[in-house]
């Protein structure tokens, strides 16, 4: 294994624990073993699988701050468009105008392109139909909703993460 490599799977395995950890219902010995057991599994024969050369980042401080500024404005953008879709479906009226907007596709890695078309369909009033390697075919409630996906906060954030 490389440098770099043993870097990222000991960065990885120290946040799989801590999410154990952090799932586990009592903190006790027992536990302790088993989700040093289960981390390591997962680490050693999971690694190559989940991350290859080509789509790996390096896990770093930077990739973990760009990685939590861009949880932080998902949640933003997910509560915010929450509330425009409650406002929607409350309407007595119903004031939707839904249709398909096709994307210009801004990321290389597919790892990256699917979180982020993942995080499209998380966020209320918009579903990703389709991922190519040069587009994304997304149906909206609103034309807004669509038209705000291109330059989104989201997106520069995944632009920034394929830049590690």
């Amino acid at each position: 294994m490389q440098q770099g490599k043993k870097r990222s799977a000991v960065f990885l395995f120290i946040l799989l624990f801590a999410f154990w950890m952090i799932l586990a219902a009592d903190i006790d010995a027992l536990s302790i073993i088993v989700g040093l057991m289960a981390t390591l599994f997962v680490v050693l024969y999971g690694f190559d699988l989940i991350f290859s050369s080509q789509e790996a980042s390096r896990f770093t401080f930077g990739f973990l701050f760009k990685s939590l500024k861009l949880m932080v404005i998902l949640l933003k953008g997910i509560i915010i468009s929450n509330l425009q879709v409650a406002k929607i479906v409350l309407s007595p009226s119903l004031p939707i105008k839904p249709g398909f907007r096709t994307i210009k596709q801004p990321l290389k890695k597919d790892l990256n392109r699917t979180f982020y078309g993942n995080s499209i369909t998380l966020t209320p009033g918009t579903l990703t139909v389709k991922l190519t390697d040069k587009d994304i075919i997304v149906h909206g409630l609103e034309p807004e909703y669509l038209d705000a996906l291109n330059e989104s906060d989201i997106q520069k954030c995944f632009i920034d993460l394929e830049r590690l």
